[in-house]
């Protein structure tokens, strides 16, 4: 319990420094050098804004091993406690990219963002519900009428609303309530809520305090999610040759990713944060690679539909989503790993 306690204490840490720094000051111009040639007008030093995540471990790998660098790019990490902290770290300029899973990013488009996908580096099914057995909880349709926590805009939300649709039943079935993560993993250990819908290592985490007291309901085969990375529409069109050398390290750690098993898994756990344990337990629900899909496009599309549909948008009109994910990097450097119509 007191690691359990020591790891929430410092995600809250992060978020905190999170909100600070979406808050301050735009600090955007902030570590940009140029190249010696001005008129290519390109940053050799941006910043990455990284989220407490096992999604972007191609991204960790290639910061670690220095393929950034190789590609004559310095990468600033900035540590966020979620995926979409660190979108919005993009959206208000500072950083000039970041990773999330694709829920948020789909509510950045509905809301307005100029922002576009510039490659997905890993698919998941992260997303899971944990319950308490002696809350009465064994089956889905055990949480009727009890009190289950969920993050609004997060792709866990997205998981309830088709895993409640499945089992038939409608969110005015249960007592939702929004929490962060952090908040859940003690608040379900403490027995203040009956159950939530998260993503690792959340899931882990209070499985580990609860052991048989718990149960866990898999996304995988009802929803698997993409890990994006993300810019504004602006930085890219300015920089293209930027993005390439992102796209080049990224396919480098990719390779890294599949040769190094037990180098890489070291890298994540400095990233993250995640002791051993965890990472072993959650590693599998991954499949690193580079690439950009149609699937990804439909999921865009199913989610908008979800999120104006259940109010959870304001959006008066669906977004065209292929028009918001930026091909021409990937293609160029590797056509195979685009299958987009």
């Amino acid at each position: 319990m007191a690691r359990l306690a020591f790891w929430m204490i410092g995600g809250l840490i992060a978020a905190l420094l999170g909100f600070m720094l979406i808050i301050g000051e735009d600090y955007s111009n902030l570590g940009f050098v140029l190249f010696g040639n001005g008129a290519k007008n390109q940053p050799d030093t941006i910043y990455y804004a990284e989220p407490a995540a096992l999604g972007p471990v191609i991204i960790f790998v290639a910061i670690d091993q220095g393929f950034f660098e190789k590609q004559g790019l310095h990468v600033v990490p900035q540590k966020f406690s979620s995926g979409r902290l660190a979108l919005d770290a993009v959206m208000t300029n500072n950083a000039q990219f970041g990773s999330t899973s694709e829920t948020p990013f789909m509510h950045s488009v509905l809301q307005g963002n100029d922002v576009v996908v510039i490659a997905t580096v890993s698919e998941h099914h992260e997303a899971k519900a944990i319950a308490r057995k002696d809350k009465g909880i064994a089956k889905p349709k055990d949480l009727k009428g009890k009190k289950v926590a969920t993050l609004p805009g997060t792709n866990s939300d997205y998981f309830m609303h088709l895993f409640l649709e499945k089992n038939g039943l409608r969110p005015s079935d249960l007592q939702i309530i929004s929490m962060a993560p952090q908040e859940m993993v003690i608040a379900l250990v403490r027995g203040d809520i009956d159950a939530y819908f998260a993503w690792e290592p959340h899931i882990f985490f209070a499985k580990k305090e609860l052991g048989n007291k718990s149960v866990i309901f898999d996304s995988d085969g009802l929803y698997n999610g993409m890990h994006a990375v993300v810019m504004q529409r602006e930085f890219v069109n300015k920089n293209p040759e930027t993005v390439k050398k992102i796209i080049k390290a990224f396919l480098e750690a990719e390779l890294f990713v599949k040769q190094n098993h037990e180098k890489t898994l070291e890298i994540a756990e400095l990233h993250t944060g995640m002791g051993r344990e965890a990472l072993d337990g959650i590693y599998n629900d991954y499949r690193y690679e580079v690439r950009l899909s149609q699937e990804l496009i439909e999921l865009l599309n199913k989610e908008s539909e979800w999120a104006m549909d259940s109010g959870v948008s304001k959006a008066a009109k669906k977004p065209d989503f292929r028009e918001s994910v930026y091909t021409d990097a990937l293609k160029e450097i590797n056509s195979s790993r685009v299958k987009v119509k």
